[in-house]
């Protein structure tokens, strides 16, 4: 954009013409011009006149805008009554001055009363102009801790080609970054800088700048800051390392509050009310309620930068443990009891009576030597007189039930041997008893006894009472 006229455009002086004054009936200003027609870097020179129209001695101060750089060689003058003096001035524009004409005010004030003032406009001419160079960064005006990418663009805005140009980004972020520009002609614009830059959790809110300096030969030319506001953002990140364990897995998180500020929350875990009783964590979680599962959940408290960890496994390991354990069990039971035989018991109708029926089978290897077959008859029932091809080495009667027995000298693998009994009662009975199961004692080639035991079974039907 061309520097703006700074009090009055030069179609305004012209109407007014240049040099005269404006002043109360107490002082009046003139000036004239020695040298208004300058290069940007040249100096104007002008002789400023005050009279003082009043009665009476006053002092009056000279003064001219903030427009580059203006100086007077004497800015007060004491003036006598219906006098005039004169003080030289001398205008340096400003340093990215654009080539053309520009009116500056100049103003005469009494000293001590304001009320008595006056004014003239003198015209300086410039007649060159430097490099003129716009830049623009394209990161936000607010921003959170984190990373961003910033691409810096500069524009020739003047009208002559510019060539070997260099340049430089400060910060209060980061540290400073050189680039080159090399040339550029009127109206363009080029993309000269791109950076990846990190705003830490360490970075407390407020307000930082960048600033963009382009060289030309060696000198500034030109000088912009952009401004942005670092916001306060709590950004506590979770990094979750999974390892495998035994029968499960493990799992520690690592919190780290990332933010700019003290966070403080509550990080959850998803379960499944599967998981829940295969879970452990260290430090213990706090179990809650989900909309649809269940939360193992940890309480954190964290200043910008720090961590804190936490671990939970969830592991099958003891329930592997308990079904070991009842393997063992029905080892130790297998062993206890023996798996040398087998032994059924079934209950079959006979043309008159029923009758039970013994299969007991050697399964194993070798032969087993004093093997001996019990089964107990519950009261009312009793055995009859029929004992089949095997009749018992013993029958044992004892409080209300009769104990059979058979016993063999041995049994050789695979051998099979059968025993029926009859079956009666002392009373009509009607409906269904259960028989208990029978078994098999032995000893083992350890010596030590081992029993097997049948299946029970039972009789369903009417039995009539019978000796």
């Amino acid at each position: 954009m061309r520097w703006p006229l700074v009090f009055i455009s030069v179609f305004l002086l012209l109407a007014v013409g240049f040099g005269v004054a404006h002043a109360s009936n107490e002082v009046v200003i003139t000036q004239e011009t020695i040298n208004g027609a300058i290069p940007y870097t040249g100096s104007a020179k002008y002789i400023v006149t005050v009279g003082n129209n009043q009665n009476k001695l006053d002092s009056f101060c000279l003064s001219a805008p903030g427009w580059g750089t203006s100086s007077f060689d004497n800015y007060m003058l004491d003036i006598p009554a219906n006098s005039a003096k004169s003080a030289e001035l001398r205008i340096t524009p400003p340093a990215d001055i654009y080539a053309g004409t520009y009116a500056i005010e100049v103003t005469a004030k009494a000293c001590h009363n304001q009320m008595v003032q006056a004014s003239a406009l003198v015209k300086i001419t410039i007649t060159t102009e430097p490099a003129h160079i716009d830049s623009s960064i394209d990161l936000a005006s607010q921003v959170k801790p984190g990373d961003y990418k910033i691409n810096l663009i500069v524009k020739n805005t003047g009208k002559d080609d510019v060539t070997g140009m260099t340049g430089k980004l400060t910060s209060d972020l980061f540290q400073p970054v050189d680039f080159a520009i090399g040339s550029l002609t009127p109206g363009e614009a080029k993309l000269v800088l791109q950076k990846d830059i990190t705003i830490s959790s360490d970075v407390k809110p407020g307000t930082y700048k960048n600033v963009v300096s382009i060289y030309h030969a060696g000198m500034l030319i030109s000088q912009q800051s952009k401004r942005f506001q670092v916001l306060s953002a709590e950004n506590v990140v979770p990094i979750v390392d999974m390892s495998g364990a035994f029968l499960g897995k493990r799992y520690t998180i690592l919190l780290t509050n990332k933010g700019n500020v003290d966070a403080i929350g509550t990080h959850t875990v998803p379960l499944s009310s599967g998981q829940r009783l295969f879970f452990s964590s260290n430090p213990k979680a706090t179990i809650i309620a989900g909309e649809s599962n269940l939360l193992a959940s940890w309480q954190y408290a964290l200043a910008p930068g720090q961590s804190t960890s936490y671990s939970y496994t969830i592991s099958y390991a003891w329930l592997a443990a308990v079904i070991i354990l009842v393997l063992i069990g029905l080892y130790a039971t297998s062993k206890l009891y023996g798996s040398e035989f087998s032994i059924t018991k079934s209950v079959v109708k006979g043309p008159k009576s029923l009758k039970v029926k013994l299969v007991v089978k050697s399964l194993a290897s070798k032969q087993i030597q004093d093997v001996t077959v019990t089964d107990t008859v519950m009261s009312p029932l009793k055995p009859g007189k029929d004992y089949g091809t095997i009749v018992p080495s013993v029958i044992k009667k004892e409080g209300g039930r009769a104990r059979l027995s058979w016993k063999f000298a041995a049994l050789y693998p695979g051998e099979e041997r059968i025993m029926t009994y009859e079956l009666r009662s002392s009373l009509g009975i009607v409906g269904q008893i259960v028989l208990p199961a029978a078994h098999v004692r032995f000893k083992d080639e350890k010596g030590r006894a081992k029993a097997v035991l049948s299946n029970t079974t039972s009789v369903i039907g009417k039995i009539s009472a019978g000796e």
